[in-house]
């Protein structure tokens, strides 16, 4: 679905900004993440950021996966420990 409101630009200092509706930045939990804006040859497109984990939310994610680290132990073999 497509929504389009307007937006203003207003001056900050010697930059420029944009004033986002709270409505929006709750919508797509901008509070907690930051935006990527990408040109395009139609405008300008904002797109959200996904929120990076903490340390322990990785941890967790990690140990979810599940994945096989087995090949890692072969990394002995690879000269790293003459260094």
């Amino acid at each position: 679905m497509t929504t389009r409101f307007p937006i203003k630009i207003t001056r900050i200092g010697n930059s420029r900004g944009v004033r986002i509706p709270s409505a929006v930045i709750n919508q797509l939990g901008l509070d907690r993440a930051g935006l990527t804006a990408e040109i395009r040859a139609d405008g300008l497109l904002l797109t959200a950021q996904k929120n990076k984990l903490s340390w322990a939310e990785t941890a967790q994610a990690m140990a979810q996966a599940k994945e096989d680290w087995s090949d890692l132990e072969n990394a002995s073999a690879d000269g790293l420990a003459d260094l």
